[in-house]
């Protein structure tokens, strides 16, 4: 007797974008957390950088965390890195385009850009200055 399961080809898994974050950042931790269904609702998986997931897409990671950047990992492999996968992101929620707009702009792009490098630069730091628990993991 055959049974259904035998005769079935195994059908691959289907990879979507990966948002990866500093998972020893309490604030990029509880960002992600926070918008979690909001990216799922928009075919978004996240993980940790620190993940083996984040391994397996990305190959390897920087030795310190300070050097972690955001980074979306595209269902087609590209890899976006710092505030272009802000910009990503903001472009795929409709009510956020205004601020991927802005962004564009050449004195938007500045200001974003360095938005971006100050907070990561100092997430750590904001993180332990807003209470927020110092060893945070998904």
């Amino acid at each position: 007797m055959d049974h259904p399961q035998a005769n079935s080809k195994a059908v691959p898994e289907q990879v979507g974008d990966l948002v990866l974050y500093d998972g020893t950042c309490a604030a990029c931790t509880g960002g992600v957390k926070a918008m979690g269904k909001l990216l799922a609702r928009r075919g978004f998986t996240h993980a940790p950088l620190q993940a083996a997931e984040a391994t397996a897409r990305l190959g390897a990671l920087p030795a310190s965390n300070e050097d972690l950047e955001f980074t979306v990992v595209l269902a087609n492999g590209d890899v976006v890195r710092g505030p272009n996968a802000y910009r990503y992101l903001l472009r795929k929620i409709v009510w956020a385009r205004p601020l991927y707009w802005f962004s564009l702009l050449p004195g938007g792009r500045w200001l974003f850009d360095a938005g971006y490098r100050a907070f990561a630069k100092h997430r750590h730091r904001i993180s332990r200055a807003c209470g927020l628990d110092s060893k945070a993991t998904e």
